[in-house]
């Protein structure tokens, strides 16, 4: 069994959990609330992209959001994987 191996490795319970099942990143949920209001067709895709290119920002007028580098970095990854054309 895969678990027991797990377990027989020191790696716990933990390490059996989907990532899927796990709590959503705050840059996942910033992103969710982007496309949501965009109303993009696949939002989880779009949020799955802006969480793996967001970083923290901290400006002096608004405090930690979350926002992407301008480029065609983010623009092609999101025509890549979501078909979503900003």
């Amino acid at each position: 069994m895969l678990w027991k191996a797990a377990l027989s490795a020191g790696l716990g319970l933990c390490a059996m959990v989907p990532a899927s099942a796990a709590a959503p990143s705050p840059a996942y949920r910033a992103g969710l609330k982007v496309a949501k209001s965009r109303h993009y067709e696949r939002p989880e895709c779009y949020a799955r992209v802006f969480a793996e290119q967001a970083h923290l920002v901290n400006h002096r007028k608004a405090k930690n959001f979350w926002a992407i580098s301008d480029g065609p970095r983010f623009s092609t990854a999101v025509w890549n994987e979501c078909r979503i054309s900003r």
